[in-house]
C-alpha cells in the first residue's frame, strides 16, 4: 500500500471555531470531556443562554464529521467522531476539534489514525511532560503528529472495516441500554410504585434502614499510592474506569498495583457489586473481574439481596444519596449514610420472585458486554495493521452495506 507520511495540520483545521454570546443561540446543547469514552456519549447537557448559566468551557463549535480528542489525559480516551452533532453543539475547551480536508483525508479514517493505542501513549507521553497541573496535550504536538496517509479509496476501505465493526459494537451497546433501562422499570414498578400490589405497600414488609439488611464496608488505600501503582500485578479500581460506562458491568480496569499493597486495600472477587463514595458518589456497578478497591467505594460483603436488586436501588435511589454526601472539596458519601438510609425491605418471596425475573434480564446484558469488548479488542488488533498497511484490503467495497455484523 502506497502512503505518504503527513503531519495533521497539513490535512486537518484544529480549533477552527469558537461560540460567542453574540452568536445569540437560543439554547445549547453542551459535550463535557467527561461524558465521552471511546467514541460513545453518555451525557449531553441542555442550556438556555438567556436564562441559564452556560458553563465557560462551553466554547467549542463542532460540525458534521468534527473529531473531539481530550487534550488531558489523553489515556482516558476521552474522544469521538461527531456524526450529524445538533446545529447548537458545543463541546468544552478542555477538547480539541479536528476538522478534516475532505479532499486530502476521510474523517473516519482521520479519527481511527488518531485514536490507535500507540496515538493515545503518544499523546499521553507528550501530555506528561506538560508544565500544566494536569498532563496535557499541547494543540502544537497534536497538529505535527504524523500519520501514514494512502490514497482516499484506501482510506475509506480501511474505514469501512473498522465502521463495520464499531456498528456491531453500538447495536450490542444500544440493546444493553434498552434492557438495562427494561430493568429499572420493572424495579421501579415493583418497589417504588408497589403496581403488583394495587399501588399499596404490602402490610408484611419492614421499614428499616440499609445498614440493618446490608453490611457496608469501605475500600482502602495504601499510601503514598503512586509508590505501589505497577504496570501489572492486582487490578486497581478508580472511578475513571466507570466514567461514561453505562452498562451495569465493569470488565476492564487500566491501573494496578503492586501486590504490597493488598494488605492496605480490600481485594474483591469477580461477581460482586460495589459503590461509588467519592468524587462522583452513588454509582452501583457489578465488577466482573477481581479487583482491588481504594476508599472510594464502598462494598457489601453480606446482604440479603441480590446484586441485581441492589443495583437497581441504588440507581433509584442515587440522586438522594448524593445530595446527602458531604465535604468541602470532593463530596463524600459516607458509610454511616448509606447504613443509615431507609428503606422498605420486601419479603423474601417478592425478592425471589423479582430475581426470577431480573435475573435473565442481567445475565444477557452481562454475556452482550463481554461481546462487546471481544469486538473491541479485534477492532483494536486489527487497527494499527489496517493502519501501517498489513491487511490487503483491494478487495473491500467500501459502498457495500454489510448486515453480516448485524
Amino acid at each position: 500500500m502506497k502512503c505518504n507520511y503527513v503531519a495533521i495540520g497539513e490535512i486537518a483545521s484544529i480549533n477552527s471555531s469558537l461560540y460567542s454570546f453574540k452568536d445569540n443561540w437560543e439554547s445549547v446543547i453542551y459535550l463535557d470531556t467527561g461524558s465521552v469514552v471511546r467514541n460513545s456519549i453518555s451525557e449531553l447537557k441542555r442550556f438556555r443562554p438567556k436564562f441559564d448559566k452556560v458553563p465557560s468551557r462551553a466554547r467549542r463549535k463542532v460540525r458534521n464529521n468534527s473529531i473531539v480528542i481530550s487534550m488531558v489525559r489523553p489515556n482516558q480516551e476521552h474522544f469521538a467522531l461527531l456524526k450529524n452533532p445538533p446545529h447548537n453543539m458545543l463541546v468544552s475547551t478542555g477538547f480539541s476539534v479536528i476538522d478534516a480536508d475532505m479532499e486530502k483525508v476521510s474523517p473516519g479514517f482521520l479519527y481511527y489514525a488518531l485514536t490507535t493505542k500507540a496515538a493515545t501513549n503518544y499523546f499521553q507521553s507528550l501530555a506528561e511532560q506538560s508544565v500544566s497541573t494536569y498532563p496535557t496535550l499541547s494543540v502544537s504536538d497534536l497538529s505535527a503528529y504524523i500519520i501514514q496517509l494512502p490514497a482516499i479509496i484506501t482510506q475509506r476501505k480501511i474505514e469501512k472495516i473498522l465502521v463495520d465493526l464499531d456498528s456491531k459494537i453500538s447495536v450490542n451497546n444500544q440493546i444493553n441500554d434498552y434492557l438495562g433501562e427494561l430493568a429499572q422499570s420493572i424495579f421501579n414498578n415493583w418497589f417504588v410504585d408497589f403496581g403488583p400490589w394495587g399501588g399499596e405497600i404490602p402490610g408484611d414488609w419492614e421499614s428499616g434502614v440499609l445498614g440493618d439488611y446490608v453490611s457496608v464496608k469501605r475500600g482502602g488505600s495504601p499510601r503514598p499510592i503512586q509508590e505501589f501503582l505497577s504496570d501489572d500485578g492486582l487490578r486497581w479500581l478508580k472511578i475513571a474506569d466507570v466514567s461514561g460506562v453505562t452498562s451495569p458491568f465493569i470488565m476492564t480496569i487500566k491501573e494496578h498495583i503492586k501486590k504490597e499493597g493488598l494488605r492496605k486495600t480490600v481485594h474483591l472477587d469477580a461477581g460482586s457489586l460495589v459503590l461509588s463514595n467519592s468524587a462522583t458518589p452513588g454509582i452501583p456497578k457489578i465488577i466482573s473481574i477481581d479487583t482491588c478497591i481504594h476508599d472510594g467505594w464502598l462494598y457489601f460483603p453480606e446482604s440479603d439481596f441480590s446484586n441485581e436488586w441492589l443495583y437497581c436501588y441504588f440507581q433509584n435511589v442515587r440522586k438522594q444519596l448524593a445530595r446527602m454526601a458531604n465535604g468541602s472539596v470532593f463530596q463524600n458519601l459516607k458509610t454511616d449514610i448509606v447504613k443509615n438510609f431507609e428503606i422498605i425491605r420486601p419479603t423474601n418471596k417478592a425478592l425471589d420472585d423479582f430475581q426470577e425475573v431480573i435475573g435473565p434480564l442481567f445475565k444477557f446484558m452481562e454475556a452482550n458486554q463481554k461481546e462487546i469488548l471481544h469486538l473491541g479488542e479485534l477492532r483494536n488488533a486489527l487497527l494499527p495493521k489496517l493502519m501501517a498497511g498489513e491487511i490487503d484490503v483491494s478487495n473491500v467495497n467500501p459502498a457495500q452495506q454489510n448486515n453480516h455484523l448485524s
